[in-house]
């Protein structure tokens, strides 16, 4: 080895060090005697390299996915400190391994069909903010479902779920942590029922890149509206259709068949009827619809999907506040969705019934 690569490699490692300990920094956590070990695991956990800016590396330390490997660490050292476990050991070793594997485990299921590493030769501050975003990136100024009209998601629910119930039996669990992994497990379910009701999917043209709320939302109003100027406006269009069938029929027949035998007049005379049929027919068919409608409103397929979807959406703001939740809370706005055949993850029960049996009462 050459003295000009052997001193790249030394300042390839400092540096890496270096960005290793800021993460610990920001973690705001003394890892005494189990430093070491968690300056391993973060320098084999970071995305980018020595080929990227010192910007860029600064940029990924105030990533989200960065924050969760601190949490992750410092669930490792407390175990570890309160169990006894020497730091030099193969057992403190593997502990410190599982922070590895959780960071691992949780940016798959959060950028399922993607691969972060196929991105890091063009990755710039926008693109690295997304891949490290484990929690669904959404602007603060607009509602979810807006946002989803466009996005499309890249995440598995199942694997998530499951990766949340590993976590649950582990050994890196801290109030924090336990406080962001519920936190992404509550908003998994609602963030892909309204992306899959309100997303503009461009592989279905029939829909005239409308989303099933939109449409749902449209027949919502059609039903609301008033049926007397819809029958005029209809029995209108079709006083125009008979005419000019009747005065067409009566035109060709006296030019090219005036022989007295009036069949061409016959038959659009009864095509014109058979519209009036038609149209009687709808007024009665959406005048039934209407007063059903009327009747039994919350039965309606399409005002059971917008209801859903805007409690959902407002689900989700919730476990966005920036402040405390109340279990209890969330609780009731889980039965509420549940009652509105929302189907939730069952790890979600169970992780709020592990955190009373914990004496936490709000996250």
């Amino acid at each position: 080895m050459s003295l000009e690569s052997s001193s790249d490699i030394a300042l390839t490692e400092r540096k890496n060090k270096r960005f290793a300990e800021a993460l610990l920094a920001r973690s705001q956590f003394t890892f005494g005697e189990y430093r070491g070990s968690a300056l391993l695991v973060i320098r084999s956990c970071l995305l980018l390299n020595d080929d990227h800016s010192d910007a860029l590396r600064h940029e990924e330390i105030r990533t989200q996915r960065s924050y969760v490997i601190g949490l992750a660490l410092i669930g490792a050292t407390k175990h570890c400190s309160e169990h006894d476990i020497d730091p030099t050991s193969d057992e403190c070793e593997r502990i410190f391994d599982e922070v590895r594997n959780f960071i691992e485990r949780l940016s798959d299921a959060t950028n399922y069909l993607t691969n972060i590493y196929d991105n890091l030769e063009e990755m710039d501050t926008r693109l690295l903010r997304q891949e490290c975003s484990l929690r669904i990136q959404v602007p603060d100024y607009i509602r979810v479902e807006k946002h989803l009209e466009k996005a499309d998601l890249q995440r598995s629910s199942k694997e998530l779920e499951i990766h949340v119930a590993d976590y649950l039996d582990g050994k890196l669990r801290t109030t924090e942590l336990d406080c962001f992994m519920f936190k992404l497990l509550a908003e998994e379910e609602p963030v892909q029922f309204i992306h899959a009701m309100a997303w503009k999917d461009p592989g279905l043209p029939e829909l005239g890149l409308m989303s099933k709320l939109e449409v749902a939302v449209e027949n919502k109003k059609a039903l609301s509206r008033s049926i007397l100027p819809m029958a005029i406006k209809g029995f209108l269009y079709y006083c125009l259709y008979a005419f000019l069938l009747i005065g067409g029929a009566i035109f060709v027949q006296t030019q090219w068949f005036n022989n007295g035998d009036y069949w061409i007049i016959m038959i659009a005379a009864m095509a014109s009827l058979m519209g009036f049929v038609i149209w009687l027919w709808a007024l009665i068919w959406f005048l039934t619809k209407k007063f059903k409608h009327a009747r039994n409103p919350n039965e309606h397929p399409d005002n059971q999907l917008i209801e859903l979807v805007f409690s959902m959406s407002n689900f989700f703001s919730m476990m966005r506040s920036p402040g405390k939740i109340s279990l209890d809370r969330i609780e009731q706005k889980l039965n509420d969705l549940e009652k509105m055949n929302a189907v939730m993850p069952e790890t979600l029960y169970a992780f709020v019934s592990d955190l009373r049996s914990r004496g936490i009462s709000s996250i």
